[in-house]
Order: C-alpha cells, then sequence, then structure tokens
C-alpha cells in the first residue's frame, strides 16, 4: 500500500485513565497461527503497523495503552524500543525504552514481549475519517540473525506492515504486533458468527455443525453458550469450554455446536444463538444469531466424499509433486476421494476460460498464492503434495480423511 501523500493529524498525548476494560488488537487478529516467516540482519531493524479508521474501526475514538509484538529469539538483540508515530520518518509522539530483562521471546519464554507505555495515547479521532497512526518496535542486533513472528495467513484485510520501510504484507501476511486499546466502540461482551453451509444429518442422530465465531468484544472468553433450534424449536442449552482463553478481538475460532436431528426425512432450518459469554447472559439485541441453515435430515447414513480441486498447469514444473500427492490419495481412499484439476493460465492448452476469468479464481489465487496448491471442500487451502507442512510429503491424507 502506497502511503505517500496520506493526510495525518495531530494526536494528543494524555495522562487521562483509559475507558474501561481493555482488549487487545491488531491487523492480524483473524485466529492464524504465527510462524517464522523473515529473518533480520545484524544493525538496526524496525518494524511497524499502520492503524487507519478503515482497518481498525474499533479503535476510533479509543486510546492505547501497550504493545505487544512476538520474537523468536532475543539473544542477539543488543538494544529495544517501542514508539507510535503520525509518521514513521518524523519525531513520534512516543518512544519508551525496552530493556532486555522486559524482552520475552517464543525459544526461551514461550511469550511475547508485552510493554505497557508510561502514558497512553488518544487514537483515530472519530472526528477525522483520515486518521492514522504507525505503531512499532526498533530492535538492535548484534551476532547471529533473529528471526522475528508473522501471522501465516490473511491478506484480506487492509493491511499495512512494515519492515524497515519496505511494506512486507503482500509478501509475509500480517505482522503479529498489537496495541491494547479501550474505547467507546469495543462492546463490553459481544460475538459474532458466521453463517455454515447446509448440513446434513440421519434422522433422530445427535449431530455436530461447526460455526465460525469472532471475538468482538473487551472481555475475554473462556465460555459460550448457544442454543440450537430447529424449525424454531428450541433444543436444550449448551455450553462450549474455550480450549484456550480468546483475549483479542476480531480473533476467529471454530466451536462445535451439538443438535439432535429430527425424526422426519426432509429439508428443516436450523438456527443457532449464542446466549451466554463466560457464563453471564446476553441480552436479547446483543445475542448472535446464525441466519436460516438449511438441515437436510436423511432416513440412512450416507458415505462422504472429498472434493480437491487441484491449481496445477502443463507448464509447471513443480507441480509433478502434486501430481504424485493426488495418486498417493486416490490410491488410499478410492471413490470417497474426488480429484479436480484445474489448469488456471492462458498459456495452458487445458485451460478452462470461463473458471479462468471468475471471480472465484481470482480471489481463490489471491489466497494460493502459486501452483501447485490445493482447495479441499473449499474449506481447506493447502499443497496437494505437502499438506499443512512446509516438508515431507502426503499431510494431506489427514486433511482428506
Amino acid at each position: 500500500m502506497n502511503t505517500r501523500g496520506i493526510f495525518t493529524c495531530l494526536f494528543v498525548l494524555t495522562m487521562l485513565p483509559a475507558w474501561g476494560a481493555e482488549a487487545w488488537w491488531g491487523l492480524w487478529n483473524t485466529g492464524q497461527g504465527l510462524a517464522q516467516k523473515m529473518t533480520l540482519s545484524p544493525g538496526e531493524n524496525t518494524m511497524y503497523i499502520r492503524l487507519t479508521t478503515q482497518n481498525s474501526p474499533l479503535l476510533v475514538g479509543g486510546q492505547v495503552s501497550a504493545v505487544r509484538f512476538y520474537l523468536n529469539d532475543k539473544t542477539a538483540v543488543t538494544s529495544a524500543r517501542v514508539w507510535l508515530s503520525a509518521n514513521p520518518s518524523g519525531t513520534p509522539l512516543l518512544s519508551q525504552d525496552v530493556t532486555k530483562d522486559e524482552l520475552q521471546d517464543l525459544s526461551h519464554d514461550d511469550a511475547p514481549t508485552v510493554v505497557r507505555f508510561r502514558e497512553t495515547l488518544n487514537v483515530l479521532p472519530a472526528t477525522n475519517p483520515y486518521a492514522s497512526i504507525y505503531v512499532g518496535f526498533t530492535l538492535e542486533l548484534q551476532g547471529y540473525p533473529v528471526c522475528y513472528m508473522m501471522a501465516s495467513e490473511g491478506k484480506g484485510m487492509m493491511y499495512s506492515n512494515f519492515c524497515n520501510g519496505t511494506e512486507v504484507s503482500s509478501v509475509y501476511g500480517a505482522l503479529a504486533l498489537q496495541v491494547l486499546a479501550s474505547g467507546p466502540k469495543i462492546p463490553e461482551r459481544a460475538v459474532s458468527i458466521q453463517t455454515p453451509d447446509a448440513q446434513v444429518a440421519v434422522q433422530d442422530s445427535t449431530s455436530t455443525i461447526t460455526l465460525s465465531l469472532e471475538n468482538s468484544c473487551s472481555e475475554t472468553l473462556h465460555s459460550v453458550g448457544y442454543v440450537v433450534s430447529v424449525d424454531g424449536k428450541a433444543q436444550d442449552e449448551r455450553t462450549y469450554l474455550m480450549p484456550q482463553s480468546l483475549d483479542e478481538l476480531g480473533m476467529r475460532f471454530e466451536m462445535p455446536a451439538v443438535y439432535t436431528a429430527p425424526s422426519q426425512a426432509e429439508q428443516h432450518e436450523l438456527t443457532v444463538q449464542v446466549t451466554k459469554l463466560n457464563g453471564e447472559a446476553l441480552t436479547i439485541d446483543k445475542a448472535a444469531v446464525t441466519d436460516a441453515i438449511p438441515l437436510i435430515v436423511l432416513d440412512r447414513p450416507i458415505s462422504r466424499r472429498t472434493v480437491m480441486e487441484e491449481f496445477t498447469g502443463t507448464w509447471c514444473q513443480n507441480c509433478v509433486r502434486g501430481i504424485l500427492g493426488i495418486q498417493r490419495l486416490q490410491a488410499q481412499f478410492g471413490d470417497r476421494f474426488i480429484p479436480i484439476a484445474l489448469h488456471g493460465d492462458d498459456r495452458d492448452p487445458m485451460m478452462v476460460p470461463d473458471y479462468y476469468y471468475s471471480t472465484f479464481f481470482r480471489e481463490k489465487m489471491k489466497i494460493l498464492g502459486g501452483y501447485p496448491s490445493c482447495s479441499i471442500d473449499r474449506r481447506y487451502d493447502c499443497d496437494p503434495y505437502c499438506g499443512w507442512m512446509t516438508t515431507g510429503p502426503y499431510a494431506t491424507e489427514h486433511i482428506v480423511a
């Protein structure tokens, strides 16, 4: 993203108390796992993100009081500081040294570095729709290089992440750097649900639907209470205990919701309503409810099949490994596995123009990034040979199975 000529406004440092409850916010708060993505060279290295009213709407009219970032190894760091600025090349509005004792890393401490500011900064004033703020840290390194951590996925938001002045978001994903924020737009208790696809179940069976939820509040989530309704009739309330607490705004997670299918073998409507967070009841106007989900009830079980769409090309030398991975899966799962080769390149004689020029293909390639890649049941994107792993074959079989 080109940041030249972007209007910035004057920020005021204050010693006012924070707005109530606080929550962590950053451009990578989308549920991604951390991955080692970049190696820093000896000397001074500066990492920063640009928060705007567009990519950080919950911070509008609020304040920040701390920053945290993820180092892989702090051994080579000789000095460090965190800062906030209206312009990364100008005088910072806030700059604070970080001692070696304050630094945390994943190799030695299994924790991020957290620095609380000595002052509180008002950010993204509600009166300025073009407001922006740069938040970053600078490390002085000596000796062997240090890897720092970045989110491994997630390029759908309007990211602006920089390393020594060069934007890295389009290559590496979102920088794992966050601010501790509070403000009038951050609700105390809220969660949103992403509507899943149609569900299939056998009559009178206990089944599970996987929901995609997002933490939309300042409260750290430990448990979610929900009620499933079929054709408007509510079933028993259940509670899902989180495997790990979520203290980040915008963090997405998958939650299994259990329900009982009706006796009639026909199509029904299924809805899920989140009724409690951390054991506290949500008011009706604050409760999160899915749209009506088609529930197809069968009178007997059917065999599940998995469809793999492989993005490949006759010109692609690396795509041979995709063929080998598919052959392995075909031999292991037989007719339960359905591979489809998609030759998405106008140099390829096997290209299907209607598919290649479709919106779906263009959006999918932004995620996959290259060949060979595959999409399994349009839910999982990975390598057809290596799966989610970066080395070693046949990790894909765990997804198909």
